[in-house]
């Protein structure tokens, strides 16, 4: 029931940035002062910073809005900005460990109780983690990258500003926006918690059963002996995309994959039998079978028309003009 509650919650604060922005939050988000950002144009935070003051986490969003760095991976040095600093809410900040504590602040909306990691700092106990990503749609994405198929654009130079709800030609009912994508506390190379890394670029250009069939032949939940895998959902401050978002491309508690280039292809899972809770574009909010109808994984992307990916990718596609839904 609180997972239900959590994916409508977040479905709800899209809409309501969407009334006060005029546009839905991005997938990544450069630092509020430009000026004085590490890499001023590049996505290092996630959608999750844009919807904290739509999510009663106003004082959250002051303490991020004062951090030094525009990455949440430097967190130590304080570069010469004053001793007191001021929030978006207004807050005063008086030392750098102040303006960092957002790092660590633990947000229960972000955790699915049946995510029994999610509640924990991540391994290296620095960051708080996340059980929600958000969707990319059926098209594959650099690290700092959206997609014409997503709802949701990407905070950055060179790239589009997510656009309004009007642009969903699909129907805001049959396009999906947040999905559950548990946690992991360590490297253990299970299919449901690590995105596996792939030294070839272009099967995601290609195709997705590549990616499917590095389960092992032995024990599906698990990838193959030796792979290299890194943590999902193991940094809530994470910008780029194989830390909060996700595909609809392989069916729900499929392998995630991310090639030496940094193509990525993310699945969202869960520990509910048989699939994943998800949130929609509409404010609704149903449970994804993982036997949903995937289309044929043998299949390319599209970046326009239909999906190839059956009623998953269709779900996935903002403006696919696709007749297939999950009702």
């Amino acid at each position: 029931m609180q997972c239900t509650n959590n994916a409508k919650q977040l479905a709800l604060a899209a809409h309501n940035h969407h009334d006060t922005h005029g546009y839905l939050p991005t997938v990544g988000t450069r630092h509020p002062n430009q000026t004085k950002a590490y890499i001023p144009n590049t996505p290092w935070f996630p959608w999750a910073c844009l919807l904290l003051p739509f999510l009663e986490q106003t004082a959250t969003h002051s303490a991020w809005s004062t951090c030094d760095y525009d990455s949440p991976y430097f967190s130590s040095v304080d570069v010469g900005w004053p001793a007191t600093m001021t929030g978006s809410d207004g807050g005063t900040f008086d030392t750098v460990s102040e303006r960092y504590a957002y790092k660590t602040n633990p947000i229960s909306l972000f955790f699915c109780p049946s995510d029994s990691e999610a509640n924990k700092l991540n391994p290296y106990g620095l960051y708080s983690k996340n059980s929600y990503s958000i969707s990319l749609g059926d098209r594959t994405t650099s690290i700092y990258s959206s997609t014409n198929r997503s709802p949701f654009g990407m905070d950055s130079k060179n790239s589009r500003t997510t656009p309004g709800i009007e642009s969903i030609t699909d129907g805001t009912s049959n396009t999906i926006a947040f999905s559950e994508s548990i946690t992991s506390s360590e490297p253990n190379l299970l299919v449901k918690k690590e995105v596996v890394e792939l030294y070839d670029d272009d099967y995601l250009l290609e195709t997705p059963i590549t990616c499917f069939n590095k389960r092992s032949i032995t024990d599906p939940a698990f990838y193959d002996a030796g792979e290299y895998t890194q943590d999902k959902g193991s940094n809530l401050w994470g910008g780029t995309v194989d830390f909060n978002t996700f595909h609809t491309i392989l069916p729900p508690n499929s392998p995630s994959c991310m090639s030496l280039f940094s193509y990525t292809l993310i699945t969202p899972s869960s520990n509910h039998p048989g699939g994943v809770v998800a949130g929609f574009c509409d404010g609704s909010v149903r449970f994804v079978s993982e036997t949903i109808d995937c289309g044929d994984l043998n299949l390319s992307v599209v970046s326009s028309g239909p999906s190839n990916y059956g009623v998953w990718g269709a779900t996935g596609s903002a403006n696919g003009s696709e007749s297939k839904s999950l009702q």
